[in-house]
């Protein structure tokens, strides 16, 4: 069970990471957009950790 929950949040953050790398390579002479969609996944990227961490917590408790 730990490694299968591992594998998800580990699998969700790579994903995150790697399209925020696509769009930060799509944008990178609008160095304003780039900065805020930067900030934007990186926010939404520990709010999705935060989530998958909470869901799988109720299921214990």
């Amino acid at each position: 069970m730990a490694l299968g929950t591992a594998a998800t949040i580990s699998l969700a953050g790579v994903l995150i990471i790697l399209e925020k790398e696509g769009l930060l390579r799509g944008l990178s002479r609008k160095e304003r957009a780039q900065h805020l969609i930067q900030k934007s996944l990186t926010i939404l990227g520990s709010l999705l950790i935060i989530v998958f961490g909470a869901m799988l917590l109720s299921t214990v408790v």
